[in-house]
């Protein structure tokens, strides 16, 4: 489903079709805030379900390089020079670690929203960073849809129903019972490549 469509289901749900009682905003800002919600509960069951690649350009001489504002760092790869036909996969260590490092070798490390590369970059390479990453996804066009299977996005719905109408909504004991069905079937969709099944409780995390 489209924003657009999700949001036309949500203003049934709520008798507001006319956006009366809500605007477009506030629905869309419910959908949104339900469609983190299911994110998270997804990455519980397959942490690999939402995963992005961005790229970064470096520059000769830097270490410090912004994240995005939605990150979640897996794994970061480098072209230490523009002729570089492929990226080397960096590891990972403590800034105390490798702040005075020198030499060939190059190490990442975070601190806050800053990407941090030790020793520095000898050399300024267009997208010379790639950045593999669990982002936060948003809906923000009505042309835009949940990255997540079509089964869930009903349940982005009623979570956004339940955002709206609050916990004191007759109804809501009974929408919450239909939203953890629908999230107990993720598992279905979601973590078959494991040899162990992954416990989930969609209402618990």
């Amino acid at each position: 489903m489209t924003r657009l469509t999700m949001r036309t289901l949500l203003s049934r749900f709520v008798n507001d079709v006319d956006d009366v009682e809500w605007t477009a905003a506030e629905k869309n800002e419910a959908l949104n805030e339900s469609y983190y919600e299911r994110q998270g509960e997804v990455q519980a069951i397959d942490p690999e379900a939402v995963i992005f690649w961005d790229n970064m350009n470096t520059t000769s001489g830097t270490n410090w390089y912004p994240l995005p504002p939605t990150f979640g760092v897996i794994s970061v790869g480098f072209k230490a020079s523009s002729s570089d036909t492929s990226f080397t996969k960096l590891d990972h260590q403590l800034y105390e670690d490798i702040k005075d490092s020198t030499g060939t070798t190059n190490y990442y490390t975070l601190r806050g929203e800053w990407l941090g590369i030790f020793p520095a970059p000898s050399a300024s390479v267009t997208n010379g960073i790639e950045l593999q990453h669990r982002p936060i996804h948003t809906l923000t066009v009505d042309t835009d849809e949940p990255k997540l299977k079509l089964p869930l996005h009903r349940a982005i719905v009623l979570g956004a129903k339940l955002f709206l109408l609050g916990d004191t909504n007759e109804k809501s004991a009974e929408d919450e019972k239909k939203l953890e069905r629908i999230m107990q079937n993720a598992t279905l969709w979601y973590g078959q490549q494991y040899d162990t099944p992954i416990s989930f409780s969609p209402r618990g995390l």
